[in-house]
């Protein structure tokens, strides 16, 4: 099948070491390619993937050799090779719906799962308490590290009655699952406009 080059982009993917990371990233940002993600798995968390989108119509062949040779240079003054490009050309879609594809049911700790709202309970996780979250801008995972820990320091600490601050609250998942913990009152302060 042709992919019109109108309607698509090319997917970029570099398997960068932690020296280099950062240096791509803040490249490929000046060049003016913000559409810029780190994939990691979390059963190998320091094999971490860069990946770009870059519009197919404004990146042809010669553009992408010449940004493979910009980044190149990246590399020298760590005495490293820049590691293999991988260019994938994929069709425009609706990333509001599509991303849901990829976000499965998320175990924390030993008692709670998040699901996602749109998921059914799979029967291995029937045992734990389950937290249906509709992540998107306003409302996000809860996967950040800290609050992962912070959701895992819930199950331990004796909550009855306690009011309970999530300062700075990003997805808001700490406050509800504050409350499944014993906690009658919470409060989420946040700076952000999209913030629940």
């Amino acid at each position: 099948m042709t992919i019109s080059p109108s309607s698509s982009w090319w997917r970029l993917e570099i398997d960068p070491s932690g020296d280099l990371e950062e240096s791509l990233i803040w490249r490929l940002e000046t060049l003016g390619i913000s559409r810029v993600a780190i994939r990691s798995h979390p059963d190998q968390p320091s094999h971490r993937t860069l990946l770009a989108w870059l519009p197919a119509a404004d990146w042809p062949a010669s553009e992408r050799q010449s940004l493979e040779q910009a980044l190149g240079a990246l590399a020298e003054p760590f005495g490293l090779e820049l590691p293999q490009l991988r260019w994938q050309q994929q069709p425009e879609e609706d990333w509001s719906h599509s991303w849901k594809q990829h976000w499965a049911p998320d175990p924390v700790g030993e008692k709670l799962l998040i699901l996602p709202a749109w998921l059914q309970c799979p029967e291995e996780f029937r045992n734990r308490e389950v937290l249906r979250l509709d992540p998107g801008s306003a409302f996000g995972t809860g996967s950040h590290p800290t609050t992962r820990l912070c959701m895992e320091s819930l199950e331990r600490i004796p909550l009855a009655g306690a009011l309970v601050a999530d300062l700075g609250c990003g997805s808001g998942i700490l406050g509800p699952r504050s409350g499944s913990c014993g906690g009658k009152r919470h409060r989420q302060p946040g700076n952000t406009c999209q913030r629940i």
